[in-house]
């Protein structure tokens, strides 16, 4: 009985070793980091600063209100977005083009590269969207005839609208020539009309699907 016992433990002891030995071959050599050896820090990614673009407005009508112009503005600001693009709209803007285009001396709608890449270089931006109002009336027809009973709008919008893109001296217009009577239900104020031509413009100078 005693050598069995004996054979047992022996058998257990054997098997135990065996373990320990198959655990220290299978764990990593892994070397502590000497004391003095300074961990290198991940490179910083640095952020691209935002392209400048410039939201100008040349209303010669007196119609444009707040709401008005924000709208409008919105439609450019959607191409033009931060965090690529810083869109601008500030008077001195607004001043540079006015002395721009009255020192070329041409007609509004017939702005070329050069006009838009002096535009460009005195503000010191890569995009110039430039809107610039002639007309924008809407009024109430009321009709004699007793068999129409309905009222209708007469819509005029007259606008050069233009974008210009520094990257490839890139130049789209778009001549809003806008004059209509329909019913005043389904009649589509001017600055709407406006609105989605300038919209459609910056879509295709950035390549964008038309809404």
């Amino acid at each position: 009985m005693k050598k069995l016992v004996l054979l047992l433990v022996s058998i257990g002891c054997l098997f135990l070793g065996s373990s320990l030995i198959y655990a220290q071959a299978a764990t990593p050599n892994i070397k502590e980091p000497a004391g003095n050896v300074k961990q290198e820090e991940p490179a910083k990614v640095e952020r691209k600063t935002e392209v400048p673009a410039a939201f100008v407005l040349l209303d010669r009508t007196g119609a444009v209100n707040t709401s008005i112009y924000n709208d409008w503005r919105q439609q450019v600001r959607q191409g033009y977005r931060w965090p690529y693009y810083e869109l601008k709209d500030d008077m001195p803007l607004i001043n540079t083009a006015e002395e721009v285009l009255a020192a070329e001396g041409k007609s509004t709608s017939k702005l070329d590269v050069a006009t838009f890449k002096k535009i460009a270089e005195k503000t010191g931006v890569d995009v110039v969207a430039l809107m610039i109002i002639n007309c924008m009336d809407m009024q109430i027809i009321y009709l004699d005839f007793r068999w129409d009973s309905e009222q209708y709008a007469r819509v005029v919008a007259d606008a050069d609208l233009y974008v210009y893109k520094k990257d490839g001296d890139k130049l789209l217009k778009k001549l809003v020539r806008y004059y209509d009577t329909s019913v005043l239900a389904t009649a589509d104020p001017p600055e709407r009309i406006i609105k989605y031509a300038m919209r459609k413009l910056v879509n295709q100078m950035e390549n964008r699907p038309q809404i």
